[in-house]
C-alpha cells in the first residue's frame, strides 16, 4: 500500500522514532485536504470542496476509515469508550497497529456545507458524492490504496455498504453498524422526511435565507431524538411514571445548542437515495453487520437484514441484544464492550487482498 511520507515525523535514531510513532498514536490529530472540485451524481458541480479529517493512531500502521452519523464529524468516532475498548493495547482496533483516518464527511462538521455562505443553493449531494469525495480524500492527499477495514456507524455504516459497492476491491473489511442492507424506506425514512419537512414547511425557513432556527425544526429534532436514542427498556426504565417523561422531555426542550438548518436539510435528505440491495452481490470484501434489537430504525423483526445479507458473498451480523442501559440507535456507539470480542475474532480471520 503506498502512504505519504511526509505524514510520519521524520527523526533521527530508531529508538527516538518509536517514540514518537508512540506519542502520535495516542493524539488526534485535525487536518483538511481541498478538492479542486467535485462533479455530483445529479451533474452539479462543487467547486473548491473542503473535507476535514481527524487522524489517531499508528501512521505505519494498516488505514482504517471511520464514518460518523448523519450529524455528526469525524471526531465523533472517536470517543473515549472507544479508545478504551476499541483502540486500547491488545484490543480489536488497536492503535499501535492501525492507522485510523475519521473525514468530516461532505455537507458536516469543518467540511464545504450549506452554511459556509451557499445556504439553499449549496448543491444537492448524495451518499455516493459523500463516498467519491473520501476515495479523493484517501486517495490524493492520503496517497492509500487499499484500506484494512471500513467502519461506520449509521450514516457511515450506510455509507460504509455503498464504498463496498462502489469500490469492491479498496478494502478487505467492512462494519456497517446501526444501518440495515436495505433501501432507505419505512420507520427510517419517515423520520428523516418529518424532520426534513419540519425545516421545508416552515415559514420562517424563508427559502433557506431565515435569520433564526426555524421552531418547527427546533420541536422537530427533539420528537426524532426521543423516538430514536431510548431503546424501549431503556425508555421504561428512566420514564417508569408520566412525571419522569414530563421532566425528561422538559430538560430537552432546554437544549439551544441548535445546528445549522440547511445543514441539516441537506445532511438528512442525502440519504434519500440510498440503496444498495443492487450492488450488494458485486461486495467483495467481508462485511459484518453490528446492530442492536432496540433500534427502531433498524428492526430486527423486518427481513431487510437477512435479505440483504444472502446476498453478500462473505457476509455475516451481529446483533446486541438491548437492555435496560443500551440506548436503541446509539447503543453500538455507547457500549462498544457489547461487540468488541466479535469484532476482534471476526477481523483476524478476514483474509488481507493487498
Amino acid at each position: 500500500m503506498l502512504r505519504k511520507t511526509s505524514s510520519i515525523v521524520a527523526v533521527a535514531g530508531l529508538a527516538l522514532s518509536t517514540f514518537c510513532v508512540a506519542v502520535q498514536a495516542q493524539e488526534p490529530q485535525a487536518g483538511s485536504y481541498v478538492l479542486d472540485s467535485l462533479t455530483l451524481e445529479n451533474g452539479e458541480v462543487l467547486e473548491e470542496v473542503k473535507l476535514a479529517y481527524t487522524t489517531y493512531g499508528n501512521p505505519e500502521g494498516e488505514p482504517v476509515l471511520l464514518m460518523h452519523g448523519t450529524h455528526g464529524n469525524g471526531g465523533k468516532m472517536l470517543p473515549d469508550q472507544f479508545k478504551e475498548v476499541l483502540f486500547a493495547a491488545g484490543r480489536a482496533l488497536d492503535a499501535e497497529k492501525y492507522f485510523f483516518i475519521a473525514p468530516d464527511a461532505l455537507g458536516t462538521g469543518e467540511s464545504s456545507k450549506p452554511s459556509d455562505g451557499l445556504k439553499a443553493d449549496f448543491p444537492t449531494y448524495n451518499y455516493h458524492d459523500m463516498v467519491n469525495a473520501q476515495y479523493e480524500l484517501l486517495t490524493k492527499h492520503f496517497e492509500i490504496d487499499h484500506l484494512r477495514l471500513v467502519f461506520g456507524y449509521s450514516m457511515g455504516g450506510m455509507m460504509a455498504l455503498d464504498w463496498a459497492i462502489m469500490y469492491p476491491d479498496f478494502m478487505d473489511a467492512v462494519v456497517p453498524m446501526a444501518a440495515f442492507p436495505g433501501p432507505m424506506s419505512g420507520r427510517n425514512w419517515a423520520l428523516r422526511k418529518l424532520l426534513v419537512d419540519s425545516i421545508q414547511r416552515d415559514p420562517s425557513y424563508n427559502d433557506g435565507n431565515y435569520t433564526e432556527p426555524p421552531r418547527s425544526f427546533v420541536e422537530g429534532r427533539i420528537w426524532f431524538s426521543t423516538a430514536n436514542y431510548l431503546g424501549e427498556r431503556k425508555f421504561s426504565a428512566i420514564g417508569d411514571t408520566r412525571e419522569a417523561v414530563d421532566a425528561m422531555i422538559d430538560k430537552r426542550y432546554e437544549d439551544t445548542n441548535v445546528p445549522d438548518a440547511n445543514d441539516a436539510l441537506y445532511q438528512w435528505g442525502a440519504s434519500r437515495d440510498f440503496d444498495p440491495v443492487p450492488g450488494l452481490e458485486s461486495i467483495e470484501a467481508h462485511v459484518l453487520i453490528i446492530n442492536s434489537d432496540d433500534d427502531p430504525r433498524n428492526p430486527p423483526v423486518l427481513d431487510t437484514l437477512t435479505s440483504g445479507l444472502a446476498k453478500i458473498a462473505h457476509g455475516e451480523s451481529f446483533m446486541i441484544k438491548g437492555t435496560d442501559e443500551t440506548t436503541g440507535h446509539g447503543t453500538v456507539m455507547n457500549f462498544p464492550e457489547l461487540y468488541e470480542g466479535k469484532l476482534a475474532k471476526w477481523l483476524s480471520a478476514v483474509p488481507h487482498r493487498d
